[in-house]
């Protein structure tokens, strides 16, 4: 079974999708999910955060709110992708669901 609870609630957030568009994988050692072979969302276990994919615009009302921060690389912020270090069950399937609605309208 599981041995990481992080790993139990990404496996939850997945199967409440309930969309066959969403596609389980991993990206940079990460879970992720995909859409039409983009990545809309990642779990990073070890630093307890979920790596989501949203408009620009909401991505900075929820760092504005104190609910995450941009997620960095070394060289660069990327203003479409919120990475929220507190562990909210409901919020991160909130986000995965809102992230898979946007792939899903834009991509298809």
């Amino acid at each position: 079974m599981f041995t990481n609870p992080l790993t139990f609630l990404w496996s939850e957030i997945f199967d409440s999708l309930q969309n066959d568009d969403v596609q389980q994988s991993t990206v940079i050692g990460l879970p992720c999910l995909r859409v039409y072979d983009h990545i809309i969302a990642a779990l990073d276990s070890e630093n307890a955060s979920v790596i989501v994919k949203l408009p620009v615009h909401r991505v900075n009302y929820l760092v504005a709110e104190g609910w995450g921060h941009y997620f960095t690389t070394p060289s660069l912020t990327h203003q479409q992708w919120i990475r929220v270090n507190h562990i909210e069950p409901a919020l991160w399937k909130e986000l995965v669901q809102e992230a898979t609605r946007n792939a899903s309208i834009s991509l298809a």
